[in-house]
């Protein structure tokens, strides 16, 4: 072994397989190294520089009080790189026991640092080649976090070319997976997709994708092609909900658009939307529109809108008919091609209830074209109206209905008497089956014929008249009492009481009408509150960019709705002074 000067530097050189220099020591460390510059400088060819090896414990160990324990430097290989054959052990390592008060502006808290100074670098690479190994694990025990990425444009970066880019599991029953933070406009968590779903959320028994605002919205979903949504909810289960808004005081759900549709659902074979509300202070659904239609619903084969309750449907309008659309002014309006515009039916009730007061000019109901009634027609009174023969543009020329207490039936006509003075009558075939209790009266004409008499009565739907001269001319009417089946299975009961008369009849009085207009109005007049409080609040706290103000009415300005309230108060008011 050659001489060694331990005040100048020294080499040793060797040409064989042996180490130029092997240090020893059973009880203590077999070389100590100390300098102001580099302690130890090793440098190798072909192989490694440094080796060193250790059964039980480490095999190397570099420990610096100002500086960095251990520094990689390769500039076209790999700086530092541990290999580790056992799974239960970890092949790098990096322990720091210090607590600074600013882990990320002070590395002193860092157990590994990886740093690059290039533009298009990584700092830390993690490789892993099994089907269920890690290639960075970042763990925390206590309250910490097991890996965090700070950066200019993103802070942790994954990526994969077949699976997760990113996966983060968490051992606790509250604390989150992934956590992201964003200070001011930021977001906490961003992702982007190029064809697949930015974020996508799965939860086993819980809720998919939950999130909360303090002082805007919990979730703000936009989307800009042709034919997409903003938000798609989706439940395949034959019990499940689309989607579900909810709200303890305020308004589960609110939609509103500018020009489009605000609220679209479709449907092939469930429910379009299912509103549930369990209190009387507000309706389950409110929609209100005052330029255009404010629901509407097509279905392709079943029905547009289907409703129960107390009162299944209620409509209500208080503009004035007008002749440029039929449908102006209604308050309930039904239309078909091929089918029934409008189809009542009812167990114990009434199928469709009509009510107009004669003092106000108004009618229970106005039909155009044909009129058929299954069943008994019940009235008080009864006429027809035609155009006036003699002045058909100015006046109509109207008759009383003959009313009698049995189910009658008239016939009538004219016959000439035969040279006998006799007259044959021939009645329809079906005559003799549907009337009983005939009666018959006979009228000359001309001339006073004193033996003018029936002679036969009905029989094979006939009857004969006699007593008249040849060529005598004989007007007869005969009259009956129906005795078809229904007739039979429904007679006519001439008296009555008025209760068991009138009891499934429901009539309305003029002050009950009075107090419908009054809660009408004030039903009015608490919208135009409504609309003020929100427009103070508004002016006091001006909408965010690009969030759109929520008016009571979507499109119409507070003045107009104000408008439209007086007149709809007035209205009320004149409905209350023409019955005074």
């Amino acid at each position: 072994m050659p001489a060694v000067n331990w005040n100048q530097p020294s080499t040793g050189a060797v040409s064989d397989l042996a180490p130029a220099l092997t240090v020893k020591n059973e009880q203590n460390g077999a070389l100590v190294a100390g300098s102001k510059g580099v302690a130890v400088y090793a440098e190798s060819i072909e192989d490694e520089a440094v080796v060193a090896q250790a059964d039980k414990n480490l095999a190397g160990r570099f420990a610096s009080d100002q500086s960095v324990g251990a520094l990689g430097f390769a500039p076209k290989a790999t700086g530092l790189y541990g290999v580790n054959l056992n799974g239960d052990n970890a092949a790098v390592v990096g322990v720091n026991g210090t607590d600074p008060a600013l882990p990320g502006a002070n590395k002193e808290g860092v157990g590994v640092l990886g740093m690059t100074l290039r533009n298009e670098a990584t700092g830390t690479v993690g490789f892993a080649f099994g089907k269920r190994s890690v290639g960075v694990h970042g763990e925390a025990v206590e309250s910490g976090i097991g890996v965090r990425g700070l950066g200019s444009s993103g802070g942790v970066q994954g990526f994969s070319s077949g699976n997760i880019g990113v996966a983060g599991v968490t051992g606790s029953e509250h604390s989150a997976g992934v956590y992201g933070f964003g200070p001011g406009q930021s977001a906490g968590i961003r992702a982007e997709a190029i064809a697949g779903p930015g974020l996508e959320a799965h939860s086993i028994a819980g809720t998919g994708v939950q999130a909360l605002s303090e002082q805007a919205h919990g979730v703000v979903s936009e989307a800009k092609a042709e034919n997409a949504s903003g938000v798609i909810g989706k439940n395949d289960h034959q019990m499940g909900v689309g989607v579900d808004g909810f709200s303890q005081n305020g308004t589960a759900v609110r939609a509103e658009s500018s020009h489009g549709t605000a609220i679209y659902a479709q449907s092939w074979d469930g429910s379009v939307i299912d509103a549930s509300k369990y209190s009387q202070s507000a309706p389950a659904i409110d929609t209100s529109s005052l330029s255009s239609t404010a629901v509407r619903a097509l279905s392709g084969i079943s029905h547009g809108i289907e409703a129960v309750g107390n009162t299944g449907v209620f409509g209500f309008s208080w503009s004035p008919p007008t002749n440029s659309d039929e449908k102006d002014g209604v308050g309930v309006f039904g239309g078909s091609l091929v089918g029934k515009g409008i189809s009542g039916s009812t167990l114990s009730g009434i199928g469709v209830h009509g009510l107009g007061v004669p003092q106000f000019g108004a009618w229970a109901g106005y039909f155009q074209g044909n009129v058929h009634v299954t069943g008994m027609f019940s009235k008080s009174a009864s006429c027809f109206s035609i155009d006036h023969p003699l002045d058909p543009k100015r006046k109509v020329l109207n008759h009383a209905s003959v009313e009698a207490p049995e189910y009658k039936t008239f016939y009538d006509g004219v016959v000439t008497l035969n040279a006998r003075g006799q007259g044959r009558v021939r009645l329809p075939r079906w005559f003799t089956v549907l009337n009983r209790d005939l009666r018959y009266q006979l009228t000359s004409i001309g001339a006073p014929v004193p033996n003018l008499h029936v002679s036969q009565e009905v029989k094979n739907n006939m009857f004969v008249i006699a007593g008249g001269s040849r060529g005598q001319k004989v007007c007869w009417q005969v009259t009956g009492v129906r005795r078809d089946t229904w007739a039979q299975a429904n007679p006519l009961k001439v008296e009555q009481a008025k209760r068991e008369a009138r009891q499934n009849i429901g009539t309305s009085t003029v002050a009950e009408l009075q107090r419908s207009a009054e809660k009408y109005k004030k039903r009015v007049v608490a919208l135009r509150k409504e609309a003020s409080k929100r427009e103070r609040l508004m002016k006091a706290r001006p909408p965010k960019p690009r969030t759109a103000p929520s008016p009571v009415v979507p499109g119409v300005s507070n003045k107009t709705l104000g408008k439209i309230a007086d007149r709809a108060t007035e209205s009320f008011k004149d409905l209350i002074r023409s019955d005074q």
